[in-house]
């Protein structure tokens, strides 16, 4: 009786918690798919539209609509002496069309057209660190390897590697960016996710999601900021060790310094991640 007894709490405890193994295997592959939704609103001050050609100022406020589907294969190959292992992220087909002012919905070029097959490789080292190799085939350049790496991170989810959340706990992860633009300098770029523990049911824990981002670029003498919030779901297979499904709707509004007139811009988007393995 004991024995059952101690059995069952543990049975119980084990499903008050989920421990989080977002990073990937060696010798590994997932097929990713994104569909979004994104709708943009902008509008300008009466002032402002006096200012403009007549043609442009017709298509005020202006209301852009556009819908696409992404589908990724990423693979992870083998385990190297060393404990690091090559990973690589490749466009297989890709999708998108775009409406102006409840227009007609016009194709745009796919990103497999514009991006070529290879998006990305890099290699994953033993303390979890990401060194990206090439992008497109070409080297990266110094400049840009911090960014790509942030993203890489913040793309799969490895800010979530070996984190236990008990039911009702939030965890944060934090991605600080700097986008680099040149002789504009950087866009900087702060993403806070916010990740809860509603509950696990099914061998799946089910997650609640709500994001934070802040970005100032800086055009010129013009400093423009942006902020954004969201919210969504994430499930994880507990046993699989893999996000099969993340939910997320966002709210992203644009501040216009004085100098630039006076504009408004708005933008809301939803968008919905699957992950399937793929057999190698």
């Amino acid at each position: 009786a004991l024995l059952l007894s101690l059995c069952t709490s543990a049975a119980v405890s084990a499903q008050e918690s989920v421990l989080l193994k977002m990073s990937y295997s060696p010798d590994t592959a997932f097929r990713m798919t994104d569909h979004s939704d994104i709708e943009m609103m902008m509008d300008a001050a009466p002032v402002e539209l006096e200012r403009m050609p007549a043609e442009q100022r017709d298509q005020f406020p202006m209301n852009i609509k556009v819908k696409g589907e992404t589908v990724t294969l990423i693979r992870a190959g083998s385990l190297s002496e060393d404990g690091s292992f090559p990973i690589s992220m490749s466009v297989e087909s890709a999708q998108s069309s775009m409406s102006m002012n409840d227009g007609y919905w016009t194709e745009q070029p796919a990103a497999d057209d514009v991006l070529g097959d290879s998006i990305m490789e890099a290699r994953v080292h033993p303390d979890g660190q990401v060194v990206v190799d090439s992008l497109n085939g070409e080297p990266v350049a110094p400049e840009l390897e911090g960014f790509i790496t942030a993203m890489f991170e913040q793309f799969t989810g490895a800010g979530l590697n070996d984190i236990e959340v008990a039911l009702g706990q939030t965890v944060p992860v934090r991605v600080p960016m700097a986008i680099p633009m040149g002789e504009m300098g950087n866009i900087e770029v702060e993403i806070v996710m916010y990740y809860t523990l509603d509950a696990i049911k099914d061998g799946m824990g089910l997650f609640r999601i709500a994001m934070d981002m802040q970005m100032n670029m800086q055009v010129q003498d013009m400093t423009f900021a942006l902020r954004a919030d969201g919210t969504g779901m994430m499930e994880y297979d507990i046993a699989a060790e893999y996000s099969p499904k993340m939910d997320m709707d966002m709210t992203m509004n644009v501040g216009f310094p004085p100098e630039a007139g006076s504009m408004s811009m708005s933008m809301n988007m939803h968008n919905v991640i699957q992950l399937e393995p793929v057999k190698l």
